[in-house]
This record gives C-alpha cells, sequence and structure tokens, in this order.
C-alpha cells in the first residue's frame, strides 16, 4: 500500500492547499477497495500486486482529473493529442507553470514519511482517518444549509456571486449584459430586469434547457443579403488575435491603443461563447448566421451564413494573411474552408522576419511588419 498511500496523501495536502477539490466519498471507496485487496492479505502476492495496478490505475487517474475540474472525454483526449505539437521546450514552460517547487518538496516530504512511519504505524489507516475527515467536514456545511429556509439559501448564493467591478467587465461585457449583471447582484433592486434568465422553480428549466433554448433560437437567426448599389471604394479588414480580452489591453495599459482609436468599429457588447483561435474563426466567419453548438462547427455550413462569401458577392475581393505557418489543428486549411476558395495570400508567413517561436517550435512574424508588407503590396495593388 506504500504507493497508494502516497497517492491519497499527496490529493489530501493538495486539497488542503486549495489546489484541488477533493471528492471523499470516492476516494473512500477506492481506499476500500485498495484495502480489500491488499495482497499482503493472499497467498499469491506477486501476481494479485500486478493486478491491482492493471485495476485501479486507470480509476485513480480518471478521478485525480475528475477532481482537478476535468472530465475524461473524447475532448480531453483529442487536448492530449494536440500536446504532441507541442515543442519541447513550450512543454516545459507548462510543466514550470502548473508544477510549482513547494510542490516536488511536498511529495518528497510525504514518501520520506510514508516510508519511516510505515514501520512503526498503519498509514494506511490515518490515510484512511484523513479522508473520512474531509469528508465529515464537507458534510456539515451542507447539512447545516439544508436545515435553513429558503430565504437563508437565497442569501448564501447572493454572497457567492462574482464582486470583481472591475471596468473591463464593463468593456467585455457591453451595457445591457453588464446592467444584467448588476441586477443579478442585487436582486432587491427591481429597477433592472435581468430578463431571460431560467425558471428555478421548474426543474426542466435548468441550465441544459436555457441552453438548449438558446441554440434553438439561433438556428433562426440570419442575416439578410445585402447588394450595394454602386462598387465599394474602401478596404474591410479583419484582424483575429489569439486570446486576446480586453481585461488584458487594459492590465497592460493598451486599451486605448492608437489602432484601437483608428478603428471605425469597436464591438464591445460580446459573448465568451469560444475564445480559442480556431472556433472563435469559424464563429467569426459564419457570423452572418446564429450561433451554433461546438461540434457543429466543424460540420459544413450552409453558404448564406458565410460572412465573406457575401462580402465577395457585394464585390470585394478576398484575401487573407497568417504570420505563422497554420499547421497547428490545420488552421490555416480551417480558415480558407470558411473564407472561400478564392481567397489568396499575397504575403507568406516567411516573407517576414521571425519575431518569436511558437509554441510548437514553428517561427512567427512580427505582428506590425506582416501587416506593413501586406499594405505596400495593397498600395501597389490599386482598386
Amino acid at each position: 500500500m506504500l504507493v497508494w498511500n502516497l497517492y491519497f496523501l499527496i490529493k489530501i495536502g493538495l486539497h488542503l492547499a486549495g489546489q484541488i477539490m477533493l471528492s471523499p466519498v470516492l476516494n473512500l471507496v477506492l481506499f476500500a477497495a485498495l484495502v480489500i485487496s491488499n495482497p499482503a492479505f493472499y497467498v499469491n502476492r506477486r501476481l494479485l500486486k500486478v493486478l491491482r495496478y492493471a485495476v485501479f490505475t486507470g480509476p485513480a487517474i480518471a478521478l485525480l482529473l475528475h477532481e482537478c475540474g476535468l472530465t475524461v472525454s473524447l475532448a480531453l483526449i483529442d487536448q492530449i493529442k494536440a500536446l504532441f505539437g507541442f515543442s519541447t521546450d513550450y512543454l516545459w514552460e507548462l510543466v514550470k507553470r502548473t508544477i510549482q517547487p513547494w510542490m516536488l518538496w511536498g511529495a518528497l516530504l510525504a514518501f520520506m514519511l510514508v516510508q519511516v512511519f510505515d514501520r512503526y504505524l498503519r498509514t494506511s489507516a490515518w490515510v484512511g482517518l484523513g479522508l473520512l475527515g474531509i469528508w465529515l467536514l464537507q458534510a456539515e456545511p451542507q447539512r447545516m444549509l439544508q436545515g435553513r429556509d429558503s430565504t437563508a439559501v437565497l442569501d448564501t448564493q447572493v454572497i457567492q456571486t462574482r464582486e470583481n467591478l472591475s471596468p473591463a467587465e464593463l468593456l467585455a461585457l457591453g451595457q445591457v449584459e453588464f446592467q444584467k449583471l448588476e441586477a443579478a447582484r442585487n436582486p432587491q433592486d427591481q429597477s433592472v430586469d435581468p430578463d431571460e434568465g431560467p425558471d428555478t422553480s421548474n426543474p426542466g428549466n435548468g441550465p441544459t434547457a436555457v441552453l438548449n433554448a438558446f441554440f434553438e433560437q439561433q438556428r433562426k437567426l440570419s442575416m439578410k443579403p445585402f447588394s450595394p448599389a454602386t462598387s465599394p471604394d474602401f478596404d474591410v479588414i479583419v484582424l483575429q488575435v489569439c486570446s486576446l480580452s480586453w481585461a488584458d489591453l487594459q492590465h497592460a495599459k493598451q486599451a486605448r491603443h492608437p489602432a484601437l482609436q483608428q478603428a471605425d468599429f469597436i464591438f464591445e457588447n460580446f459573448n465568451s461563447a469560444t475564445s480559442y483561435s480556431g472556433p472563435a474563426a469559424i464563429r467569426l466567419l459564419r457570423g452572418k448566421c446564429g450561433q451554433s453548438p461546438h461540434d457543429e462547427l466543424y460540420r459544413p455550413a450552409d453558404s448564406s451564413c458565410m460572412l465573406f462569401q457575401q462580402l465577395r458577392s457585394a464585390g470585394f475581393a478576398v484575401e487573407m494573411g497568417l504570420n505563422h505557418d497554420g499547421l497547428f489543428q490545420d488552421f490555416a486549411k480551417l480558415v480558407k474552408t470558411n473564407l472561400g476558395a478564392e481567397a489568396v495570400q499575397r504575403v507568406q508567413h516567411d516573407d517576414v522576419a521571425a519575431g518569436v517561436v511558437a509554441f510548437d517550435g514553428s517561427k512567427v512574424g512580427r505582428d506590425g511588419d506582416y501587416l506593413r508588407a501586406w499594405w505596400n503590396g495593397r498600395l501597389e495593388k490599386g482598386g
């Protein structure tokens, strides 16, 4: 039980440090199964030891991922496969950010203590008591909460709502959504109606039902085709920057950057349904129709949903540009597919000097250098 005791002790330590949310009941079930199958109680110890590792290692890893906030699914497996596209240096950087030195020292100390005390004390008994104690500590607040009336429960929910009133929140949400958030924080103030909230009195109107209703409503949305009377005499330039938020710009004191001040339109009232580059690009390029569930993004869409196909029909010549190779998860192919076959890339990513190295070890050109190279070619082309 030495390795398994170490497994539970490390998780208890991470739970007490606030790094994971331990599930004491599931851990107690796993712990009890391990105790019952302890090879020390049986004759054929070596075979049973191998079988026990084969049977319980998978559930133990899945339980740890669950306590870290992850769910074992095909989506998680796809993300793990994507890690193989990362460079060694980038993976090492992620490891250094995720695993803190105190975690390693704590694991080493736990291993030494288990090695020493296991000779004199029943370490398994102390592990079981620790799991049982955490279970009792978690169960007591729930029991007290169930004994209160509905008003007390409502007060508890209000206390748990976020209290971050930074200006970035207003910028990210927009005025309408920000007012809804304010109304949710102050339920006594009925001057602002948070509208369209789920009816908690009906169990059928939970989060899943609300989400399904949202997508059903979005399926009916589409912009009407536009056909200008004269050919356009201006350019439309759309820039997509990976994982950039209003809060990031404010933290870097760049929310009033000249590039933003020169923009003709700045959209502030949007949601954060997708923040990752690939899905975000698809939602933008199919912006003439309402939003669809994530898995539908990678299926063919109706041509009437293609924003740049509509711009092409209105007289625009569509071009694209990437300051990276676009190979990771077929990002370049994804963009070209949703822009239409006629989209051309006049400036290749390696036509400008590399500014940084990407997470997969490829070279990335500086944004300013790439845009200047494209703009010089744009001036020469005319039209």
